[in-house]
């Protein structure tokens, strides 16, 4: 049985020639984020992790952010590879923003002080598992994916623009579309490097 879920998990790849068409209703779309946020685990039931499913105009108003904070930082000379960059995650049909909300493990830890210094690391491990549920389930259903991290630089804009909670830190922001080309070829290093295996 086995099999078949790593046929789903070797599907997902990086695919930055996506484009602003789907190929599935919103309704669908908002189905897989809520799966994703229902059914990942996540350490002492914790559920640290928050989502924010940005479409149409909100996913093209995070790009803009995205850009004009990146436009501020940097000089003009070192501005154009990222401006490009944005615009190609910008012609992307949608943005999914994942947040890990500190005030949740706060209040764990303060009910089991023992525990405290592991929960933003159990958190961690929701969040990364959250983003790889979502991505995978989107690239079966036909879009291309790739994962950034504008974050903290729009933070602030983010927090003023959705209403977000301060208590919200911004993690990654999975970006999807319509393929218009296949992502590149992945290479592999050896197992041996990664692997240990004691009988």
């Amino acid at each position: 049985m086995s099999e078949k879920f790593f046929e789903a998990v070797k599907t997902r790849r990086s695919n930055y020639s996506i484009t602003k068409s789907s190929p599935i209703p919103d309704e669908k779309i908002i189905q897989i984020v809520n799966d994703t946020i229902q059914h990942v685990p996540s350490g002492m039931n914790l559920v640290p992790t928050r989502l924010v499913l940005l479409l149409e105009e909100q996913h093209d108003k995070f790009w803009k952010t995205a850009y004009d904070v990146t436009k501020v930082r940097l000089p003009e000379d070192q501005f154009e590879g990222p401006s490009k960059r944005i615009e190609g995650f910008a012609a992307a049909y949608g943005t999914i923003l994942f947040f890990h909300d500190v005030e949740a493990s706060n209040e764990l830890g303060q009910k089991h002080p023992g525990l405290a210094a592991k929960l933003p690391q159990f958190a961690e491990h929701t969040n990364a598992m959250c983003q790889f549920v979502a991505w995978t389930a989107l690239t079966l259903e036909g879009f291309g994916c790739n994962i950034q991290h504008y974050n903290p630089y729009v933070d602030p804009k983010v927090q003023e623009t959705w209403n977000v909670p301060a208590s919200w830190c911004l993690t990654g922001q999975l970006v999807f579309g319509a393929p218009s080309n296949p992502p590149k070829k992945k290479t592999f290093k050896p197992l041996d490097d990664k692997v240990l295996v004691f009988r």
